[in-house]
């Protein structure tokens, strides 16, 4: 029986010349490797032919966070034609009383027109004042909501006071109060004109009231407070033209408060 513990002759030569060969073949892989960078594995030796080499000093960027969107809101507000000052002045009466602002008072829907064609002592309009008049209230109200038009406008002896839906248009022989032309409320459904004022309330060769008069009106009806440039429909008096059409700016922000919910304040 041989002892395993001791190297038998003959053995030990071939032994020897194994272990020189295997360290000539590490020292020339361990130069090598230096050299291209192969793999550390003794077992998978990067082929020399498809080694890729990482230029020193580069270091890659690690790669960009996520962002998530910004939450969804209402476009108009981005809007570079957007002025909250000018929306409340508009819309929540910010001109004529800066300290007590109100909240959003429109229509609901398209609007109805009665159109009367008599004034409160039964006296017939005459034809050119109520086409000039019907021809103003349906073109504000397209103009102004920038959502809808008039649903229909009627004309007669009678009355849609109180009934839903409707804008009644009074004729009044005297003044209103304060000598002033016309008169409406805001956001509802009676519109009052004092066509018989004369002086700047009509136009010569026209009808017995401005039709910018009446779009004016239309424009409370609508929901619409006074504003503080001469170049606004909605503009308090000054203005020296017998028609004039709103402003691209009451377009604009007209058009956001029809987007908005009733009796709310600031547009969201």
């Amino acid at each position: 029986m041989k002892d395993r513990g001791v190297a038998q002759p003959g053995r030990a030569s071939a032994l020897g010349a194994e272990i020189m060969w295997n360290m000539r073949l590490f020292s020339a892989t361990t130069i090598l490797c230096a050299t291209l960078a192969c793999s550390s594995s003794p077992t998978a030796p990067t082929p020399v032919g498809t080694t890729s080499i990482q230029p020193v000093g580069v270091v890659t960027p690690p790669a960009s966070p996520v962002i998530p969107p910004a939450p969804a809101g209402n476009p108009l507000l981005r809007d570079p034609r957007f002025s909250l000052s000018f929306y409340r002045q508009l819309v929540r009466n910010a001109y004529d009383a800066p300290n007590s602002l109100q909240v959003l008072k429109r229509q609901t829907a398209p609007p109805r027109v009665y159109l009367r064609t008599i004034d409160d002592q039964n006296r017939t309009i005459d034809a050119q004042t109520l086409e000039e008049t019907a021809a103003a209230l349906i073109a504000v109200t397209g103009s102004l909501t920038g959502v809808f038009g008039l649903a229909g406008l009627e004309r007669g002896t009678d009355s849609r006071l109180g009934v839903p839906g409707w804008i009644t248009v009074f004729w009044h022989s005297a003044a209103g109060m304060g000598q002033h032309c016309a008169d409406a409320l805001i956001g509802g459904n009676l519109v009052n004109i004092y066509y018989r004022v004369g002086g700047t309330c009509r136009c010569s060769g026209g009808g017995a009231i401005k039709p910018l008069i009446v779009k004016h009106e239309m424009g409370h009806a609508l929901g619409f407070y006074h504003t503080d440039s001469v170049s606004d429909l909605m503009h308090n008096g000054g203005h020296t033209t017998c028609d004039l059409e709103p402003s691209e700016r009451e377009k604009f922000h007209a058009a956001l408060a029809y987007t908005q919910v009733i009796g709310s304040g600031d547009p969201q």
